[in-house]
């Protein structure tokens, strides 16, 4: 007899700045649930500056967080989340910090680190930055990732801008998608 397939959990985030509002992220989190995935908690949705962005008056950022759980392979996963950015229309080989209209990571999975050429859990570049820590904060159960807890940020701004239920809103908010 056969052990059962425990999913795993894990913590994504969720950003992009190249559509107005929100719907790529919206429609990320959607076509995740349709796929099996389950959606425990999602942040709220934040506003940011787009800080260090390349080209001149960059539109400011939108990020939220989410707890999912779902495959027990985060390299299945990211690979899904990778997809899900090329259909929005993000360019893989574009600029690190350059506007997109989608922006998937894995933040943190339950239970595993690890540094690939491909994937670095915890993420590396979570340290300090408010657009991320903050919608983090916003999740339940911090401490089953980050024994820690969570560090500060550094002041940036980033300001809530929605409840956790703006993805499940239609219209300005959420609108488009092209992922499903």
């Amino acid at each position: 007899m056969k052990a059962p397939r425990v999913p795993a959990r894990f913590l994504l985030g969720l950003g992009g700045n190249a559509s107005p509002g929100a719907g790529p992220l919206a429609a990320s989190l959607r076509a995740l649930r349709e796929r099996g995935f389950r959606l425990h908690a999602v942040s709220r949705l934040y506003r940011s500056p787009a800080l260090g962005a390349p080209e001149p008056f960059a539109r400011s950022f939108v990020n939220a967080a989410a707890l999912l759980e779902g495959p027990r392979d985060p390299w299945i996963v990211l690979e899904l989340l990778k997809e899900f950015e090329r259909r929005a229309g993000r360019d893989p080989n574009g600029a690190r910090n350059a506007s997109r209209p989608l922006d998937l990571d894995l933040l943190a999975w339950e239970g595993l680190s690890c540094c690939s050429p491909s994937l670095t859990l915890p993420h590396p570049r979570i340290w300090g930055r408010d657009f991320v820590l903050r919608p983090l904060g916003d999740l339940p159960e911090p401490r089953t990732f980050f024994p820690l807890g969570l560090p500060p940020g550094r002041g940036w701004p980033c300001e809530a801008v929605a409840d956790s239920a703006w993805w499940r809103e239609e219209g300005a908010l959420v609108s488009g998608s092209g992922l499903c």
